[in-house]
């Protein structure tokens, strides 16, 4: 009985630590592309993201750093403001989002999850 509860636990540590951690998104493969495609990622512009298909635009956001993070929000607010039409109360609470996004506005939920997984 000893041998086959050592033999159960070494089996059971072996192949948990063999699993692979999704860090991006619960799909495998646009995982797998994200984690490969991580430093092109960086650079893709708001336009190419918000053409993107959701599931692809949430993994490629996971993957980013938080100045890039803070960076696609404020360009995100920042064309809203140009491009729809609000009341003068509306506009100036939208506005008041560019204040709130500090520049360390992300940097703590990149530290909680770059040891834990992202989604």
């Amino acid at each position: 009985m000893k041998t086959f509860f050592t033999a159960f636990l070494f089996v059971l540590i072996f192949t948990s630590c063999r699993q692979d951690e999704a860090l991006f998104s619960c799909d495998p493969f646009l995982n797998d592309y994200v984690s490969m495609h991580q430093e092109e990622l960086k650079y893709i512009s708001i336009t190419d993201l918000a053409s993107s298909d959701l599931v692809f635009q949430q993994a490629a956001f996971r993957s980013f750093d938080a100045t890039k993070k803070r960076e696609v929000w404020l360009q995100k607010i920042q064309s809203l403001l140009e491009t729809q039409k609000y009341s003068v109360d509306e506009y100036a609470h939208v506005k008041s989002l560019l204040n709130h996004l500090h520049e360390n506005y992300f940097v703590k939920e990149n530290r909680y999850c770059s040891g834990d997984k992202r989604y």
